[in-house]
């Protein structure tokens, strides 16, 4: 009901809205509604048995850096002869973690073999983790990750939204969460999710699929400073785009290490 409240509004607008769009605001509603009642699970990591005293960081701040690989990779044998966006070079992110909700920004300039390329990229992943087995040290649950993200790559040498990649896209993805406490205050966890969606282009039509792996670590360092934690992180990504015809067709892998506080 609340998915065909919001496209009737559109069309009171007079908005033709993409049915591509359409789905991703389904998407980003359903992820609402889940992790507004996953929200009780929010705290599976915590230890029932632990006085009331210990609350385990609901926030989380990050910057890292992520030697990147971004490359064309067509699923035909078709040549891209125009301006090409693959690039090996670092990206720089920045990270904000809540309880079910991440926002994240990466950035990175002058890439590519001249040089001439910058990539933008902002996303947010609604997510939240069931838990299958729990003890005192250790938690088994999987996760359930919904996740929106634009990604642009841009040569220097075209103009604003000239030849540009610049992708808006949609995923939903699951796969396994482990947690592993040392001492109260200690907490390692790593949850991996295979994700597929769709992808639009902005300012055109092309569109088609999206398939990306995710695994992100965390080393947490509870209450250093009374309620102000450390945490660490390795974040794997790989993501393939297979969209109309293949003049956009590029896959990308990363590594990113990042440090942050916790709250």
């Amino acid at each position: 009901m609340i998915t065909l409240s919001l496209l009737d509004l559109f069309r009171k607008r007079k908005m033709k809205l993409n049915k591509h769009y359409a789905s991703i605001l389904s998407l980003l509603i359903i992820g609402i509604v889940l992790g507004l009642h996953g929200n009780a699970d929010a705290q599976m990591f915590s230890v029932k048995s632990e006085p009331r005293t210990y609350r385990p960081p609901t926030i989380g701040g990050y910057i890292g850096i992520e030697p990147a690989h971004f490359k064309y990779k067509p699923s035909s044998d078709a040549l891209n002869n125009n301006i090409g966006y693959s690039f090996n070079d670092p990206l720089y992110r920045i990270r904000l973690e809540l309880q079910n909700i991440d926002i994240y920004f990466g950035a990175g300039w002058n890439l590519g073999p001249q040089n001439l390329l910058n990539y933008y990229e902002i996303g947010a992943q609604l997510q939240n983790v069931y838990a299958l087995f729990r003890s005192r040290h250790f938690v088994f649950g999987v996760p359930v990750r919904i996740e929106t993200n634009y990604t642009q790559v841009q040569s220097q040498k075209s103009q604003i939204g000239s030849d540009t990649f610049q992708q808006s896209s949609g995923t939903v993805g699951s796969g396994p969460a482990v947690m592993l406490r040392a001492k109260s205050d200690i907490r390692l966890t790593s949850i991996l999710t295979v994700n597929y969606g769709f992808s639009v282009r902005s300012l055109g039509t092309s569109s088609g699929s999206l398939y990306a792996l995710i695994n992100q670590n965390r080393l947490y360092f509870d209450h250093v400073f009374n309620q102000v934690g450390l945490s660490l992180g390795y974040d794997y990504e790989f993501s393939r785009y297979d969209l109309t015809g293949v003049r956009y067709d590029y896959a990308m892998k990363g590594s990113t290490i990042v440090i942050g506080i916790t709250f």
